[in-house]
């Protein structure tokens, strides 16, 4: 959803899904699944149980809401796989972010918040891993947690087809660690 105008709230589901691809390869676009602008002033949106992969873009922020007055977003149980560096998850949430057992994986470089002034006014972080192949720049007063596995190593079929998306987690993966993210992956 791109320069939602002309309404005066947004909300948003998105529960059990997996979302790949976003905007067009190699350009420098900003497309994500939300960008708000002009009359927007409250948005709700929740993410759960979902997977967000390989965006196409070089330039794309998942939630960018920094037009809006009012902003509520929740994002639990959801994995994000190489997600581009050159952009962030979220891009100005004014309002609260709740953020609880997610995966980030990965080998690049990704942000989590595009730059400190557009930090939300309440931030609920909890449970937030990433790969051991995958850097976290600009994240604002989070934190992630590095497990001791690679991209590679969780999702040992993630890039056995270009059509198919399978982060399935490989066999000698602990429980612990395949009860992260995206509970689709734990099979």
């Amino acid at each position: 959803m791109r320069k939602v105008n002309g309404e005066s709230s947004l909300k948003l589901n998105i529960d059990d899904c997996i979302i790949r691809n976003l905007g067009t390869k190699g350009t420098n676009n900003y497309y994500g699944i939300v960008q708000t602008d002009g009359a927007v002033k409250s948005v709700i949106i929740n993410m759960m149980n979902s997977t967000f992969a390989n965006p196409g873009g070089i330039n794309a922020s998942l939630l960018r809401v920094d037009k809006a007055d009012n902003s509520i977003s929740v994002i639990k149980n959801c994995t994000f796989y190489n997600l581009v560096d050159r952009d962030a998850l979220v891009r100005g949430a004014k309002g609260s972010l709740t953020v609880e057992n997610v995966l980030f994986a990965g080998s690049n470089t990704f942000q989590i918040f595009y730059d400190d002034k557009t930090l939300p006014a309440s931030l609920n972080w909890s449970k937030v891993y990433r790969t051991s192949d995958l850097t976290v720049s600009k994240p604002g007063s989070t934190s992630t947690t590095a497990l001791s596995y690679s991209s590679s190593q969780l999702f040992p079929n993630a890039s056995s087809s270009t059509d198919v998306l399978d982060l399935t987690f490989g066999a000698d993966i602990p429980n612990e660690v395949k009860i992260i993210g995206d509970p689709r992956w734990n099979k």
